[in-house]
């Protein structure tokens, strides 16, 4: 009776997540840009990774493309949503000023995506997915890699997409 329960709870787990997860299934999103934090600044390193931030972005749209999961905006729509939000952050007049923005491009989910840098050797790669109907996080993965470097993005970029759906 105890192993009939276990595996009626299981399933039951199973089947609430992924019916949670098809719910997005169609839904538009947007990507904001990539961004740097952490420890960087090494003016040698600054166009380089001006570079991997914009493949790490064509990257992480290919990707998430590749799935079918959701409807992407197009490169000029996340552009231009990016630009907006960027400058009203930058004229202290964004008070989640892109749930608005969201909505008048009639987006229904925005994924942040960023990496942290700990040194050379060692960053994680951050991803955020807020559903913009209640403004709650539908997805938040982080994925340490190792390795400042192109293959080190993309490979994490490409796990992330795998595995997004699991808990």
């Amino acid at each position: 009776m105890r192993v009939y329960n276990c595996q009626i709870i299981c399933f039951l787990l199973i089947f609430s997540f992924n019916s949670a997860w098809a719910a997005d299934v169609g839904k538009r999103l947007i990507l904001m840009d990539f961004k740097l934090m952490g420890a960087v600044g090494e003016a040698k390193l600054d166009g380089e990774h001006q570079q991997r931030l914009k493949m790490a972005d064509a990257e992480l749209r290919k990707q998430l493309a590749a799935t079918g999961q959701f409807d992407l905006a197009d490169e000029a729509a996340s552009k231009d949503f990016n630009q907006k939000v960027g400058t009203a952050l930058k004229d202290n007049a964004c008070d989640s000023c892109e749930l608005a923005l969201a909505k008048e491009k009639d987006v229904q989910l925005i994924l942040y995506p960023w990496v942290y840098k700990l040194s050379n050797l060692v960053l994680s790669l951050h991803v955020v997915i807020i559903d913009m109907a209640n403004n709650k996080t539908n997805i938040k993965k982080v994925h340490d890699f190792r390795g400042d470097n192109d293959q080190s993005w993309q490979r994490a970029i490409r796990y992330f997409v795998e595995n997004m759906k699991k808990p």
